[in-house]
Protein backbone atom coordinates (compact mmCIF):
# COMPACT_ATOMS: atom_id res chain seq x y z
CA UNK A 1 0.00 0.00 0.00
CA UNK A 2 1.63 3.13 -1.26
CA UNK A 3 0.57 6.59 0.33
CA UNK A 4 1.58 9.37 -2.21
CA UNK A 5 1.68 13.11 -2.23
CA UNK A 6 2.44 16.02 -3.98
CA UNK A 7 5.49 18.49 -2.16
CA UNK A 8 4.55 20.96 -5.53
CA UNK A 9 7.66 19.47 -7.28
CA UNK A 10 7.17 15.99 -7.65
CA UNK A 11 5.15 13.37 -6.45
CA UNK A 12 6.95 11.24 -3.45
CA UNK A 13 5.90 8.07 -1.77
CA UNK A 14 5.40 6.18 1.59
CA UNK A 15 4.82 2.49 1.12
CA UNK A 16 4.16 -0.27 3.64
CA UNK A 17 4.71 -3.72 2.02
CA UNK A 18 3.25 -6.66 4.03
CA UNK A 19 3.92 -10.94 4.04
CA UNK A 20 0.08 -11.46 3.23
CA UNK A 21 -2.13 -10.49 0.45
CA UNK A 22 -4.39 -7.20 2.02
CA UNK A 23 -7.08 -7.76 -0.58
CA UNK A 24 -8.48 -11.24 1.30
CA UNK A 25 -11.42 -9.66 2.23
CA UNK A 26 -10.76 -8.95 5.93
CA UNK A 27 -10.81 -5.61 7.47
CA UNK A 28 -7.51 -3.94 8.15
CA UNK A 29 -6.33 -0.98 9.61
CA UNK A 30 -4.92 2.02 8.06
CA UNK A 31 -3.37 4.62 9.85
CA UNK A 32 -1.72 7.78 7.73
CA UNK A 33 -1.30 11.20 8.67
CA UNK A 34 0.11 14.46 7.34
CA UNK A 35 2.29 16.99 9.42
CA UNK A 36 3.41 19.63 7.37
CA UNK A 37 6.43 18.31 6.65
CA UNK A 38 6.01 14.38 7.33
CA UNK A 39 3.96 11.76 6.26
CA UNK A 40 3.62 8.46 7.73
CA UNK A 41 1.67 5.24 6.78
CA UNK A 42 0.91 2.61 9.23
CA UNK A 43 -1.03 -0.71 8.10
CA UNK A 44 -2.59 -3.03 10.79
CA UNK A 45 -0.11 -3.77 13.71
CA UNK A 46 3.11 -3.09 11.50
CA UNK A 47 5.66 -0.69 12.31
CA UNK A 48 5.14 2.74 10.73
CA UNK A 49 6.84 3.98 7.33
CA UNK A 50 7.60 7.48 7.71
CA UNK A 51 9.35 10.24 4.88
CA UNK A 52 9.91 14.16 5.65
CA UNK A 53 9.91 16.27 2.76
CA UNK A 54 10.92 19.92 2.83
CA UNK A 55 7.73 21.37 1.55
CA UNK A 56 3.90 21.09 2.71
CA UNK A 57 2.17 18.60 -0.09
CA UNK A 58 -1.15 17.58 -0.82
CA UNK A 59 -1.68 13.87 -0.60
CA UNK A 60 -3.77 10.81 -1.86
CA UNK A 61 -4.01 7.28 -1.10
CA UNK A 62 -3.30 4.06 -3.98
CA UNK A 63 -3.76 0.61 -3.59
CA UNK A 64 -0.52 -0.80 -5.33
Amino acid sequence: MSFRFSAGYGVQAVTVETAFILNDNKWHTVYAERNRKQALLQVDEFEPVSSKSSKDYLFQFFYD
